[in-house]
C-alpha cells in the first residue's frame, strides 16, 4: 500500500456533516432533504448518521491502510420525494480524492455528478449490513457499489490496474441489484446508469482509460514537483490515448466524469513548460472536451 501522506485536507469539505472512524473510506456524508416535503426532518439527520457509519466503519478490503492513507471522498445525497413513510426518491454526487506526492494538493479520481436513480427504502434507526455476493435492499447495494467503486478507482491510480478484484465486486452488486424493481442498475435505460459505469471500466475497448489513470497520476501528478516536464510528457501521452478512446466510445460516462473532475486541473498543469506540449495538449483537449475550451484557453497563454 502506499504510504503517502495526506495532509491536506479535501478541497470539496461540506459543512455541517458526519465524519466518524474510518478503514479504507473517510467519506463525509450529507443528506439533503430541503425539497422533499417532510416537517420532520430527523429522518435525514439519522441517515447521514448511519451512511457514514456504514461506509466509514466497515472493512472492504484485506489490505492494510494506515489513519493516513483512507480515501477521502464525499457523498451527497438530495431527497426529492417521499412516497408511504419510507420510500426515497433522491439524486446523488459522488467524488473522491487522492493525495499529490511531495505536495498539500489533492486530486480528483472519481466524481459522479448527478446520479439521478439514487432511490432507495429507508426507516429511521434501520441496520444497514453488506451482504457479499447476495441483494439485501438497496440502499446498501448503493452504498457498496460506491464503495467498491472508489476503493477500486483509487488503486488503479496507485497501481496498474490494482484496482481490478474491487471492481469486479462493483460489477457483481451491479448484477445482483438488477431485476429487483430500482432504477440505475440496468443497462437499457439512461447512459448515465451505474450499470453503464462499470460496463466502461470493464470493456476492454477501455482498458487504456484505465491503464491511463495509473499513468495520469502516479507517472503524472506524482511527478510535478520534482520532474515537471517528464510529468506533463507522461500525462500529455494518456490524452492522446483519450483522444483515441473517445472516437471508439463517443459520449463514455467514464470519459464525461474524467473531464467533468480534471478540466481545470489540466489546463493548470499545463499553462507552464514546453510550448509545443502545451499546443499538443490544448489540441486534444478542445477536441475532446469542447465545452470546455474557454477553461483551457490558459493553456496557450
Amino acid at each position: 500500500m502506499n504510504t503517502l501522506k495526506k495532509i491536506s485536507l479535501f478541497a470539496l469539505m461540506l459543512a455541517g456533516t458526519h465524519l466518524l472512524k474510518a478503514q479504507e473510506l473517510n467519506c463525509r456524508v450529507v443528506v439533503n432533504g430541503e425539497t422533499a416535503g417532510l416537517t420532520d426532518k430527523s429522518v435525514f439527520r439519522d441517515m447521514e448518521e448511519s451512511f457514514s457509519r456504514f461506509l466509514n466503519e466497515q472493512s472492504w478490503t484485506e489490505l492494510s491502510y494506515q489513519p493516513q492513507e483512507r480515501i477521502k471522498c464525499n457523498l451527497v445525497v438530495n431527497i426529492e420525494s417521499v412516497s408511504g413513510v419510507s420510500n426515497f426518491k433522491a439524486t446523488a454526487t459522488v467524488q473522491a480524492a487522492r493525495p499529490v506526492y511531495n505536495s498539500t494538493y489533492e486530486t480528483l479520481f472519481f466524481f459522479m455528478f448527478g446520479d439521478k436513480d439514487f432511490s432507495f427504502e429507508y426507516t429511521e434507526s434501520q441496520p444497514l449490513v453488506y451482504a457479499e455476493n447476495s441483494y439485501s435492499n438497496n440502499i446498501t447495494s448503493l452504498l457498496s457499489f460506491y464503495a467498491y467503486l472508489i476503493i477500486g478507482m483509487d488503486l488503479d491510480t496507485f497501481s496498474l490496474l490494482g484496482g481490478n478484484e474491487y471492481l469486479d465486486i462493483a460489477r457483481d452488486i451491479v448484477s445482483n441489484s438488477q431485476n429487483q424493481g430500482y432504477p440505475g442498475w440496468e443497462y437499457t435505460k439512461s447512459p448515465n446508469s451505474r450499470a453503464w459505469l462499470t460496463e466502461d471500466l470493464q470493456n476492454g475497448q477501455m482498458l487504456p482509460y484505465r491503464e491511463g489513470m495509473y499513468t495520469y497520476h502516479r507517472q503524472g501528478m506524482d511527478l510535478l514537483v520534482d520532474k515537471p516536464d517528464e510529468a506533463r510528457v507522461n500525462i500529455l501521452s494518456f490524452l492522446k490515448n483519450l483522444e483515441k478512446l473517445n472516437e471508439l466510445r463517443p459520449n463514455s460516462l467514464l470519459i464525461r466524469q474524467f473531464f467533468y473532475a480534471k478540466a481545470s486541473e489540466i489546463a493548470n498543469i499545463f499553462s507552464k513548460g514546453d510550448i509545443q506540449v502545451r499546443k499538443q495538449a490544448y489540441e486534444i483537449l478542445t477536441k475532446v472536451n469542447p465545452t470546455e475550451t474557454e477553461t483551457y484557453a490558459k493553456i496557450l497563454k
